[in-house]
């Protein structure tokens, strides 16, 4: 159980990160939810190999390394993450 309390603080530190809005842009909101704690961030395709992560305010820009935008959203929800 602490192994899977550590890997969501981890993963929800990842994800303490922003998005700007832009009507060009593809977003999906994703939620990581482990017991009582969930977290939930708004991905955003910036269509130069990046993404955009907003969670609680807070933006990140992070490089998708060469995947595309659903392949992303789609490692996402492998990991675990409820996405729309």
């Amino acid at each position: 159980m602490m192994k899977k309390i550590s890997l969501f603080v981890a993963l929800a530190g990842l994800l303490f990160v922003g998005c700007s809005k832009d009507d060009q842009e593809k977003c999906s909101t994703c939620t990581f939810s482990l017991a009582e704690l969930s977290v939930t961030s708004k991905y955003c395709d910036k269509g130069d190999g990046n993404v955009e992560i907003t969670t609680d305010g807070q933006t990140q820009t992070v490089s998708m390394n060469g995947a595309t935008f659903d392949d992303f959203i789609d490692g996402l929800k492998r990991a675990g993450a409820n996405c729309k």
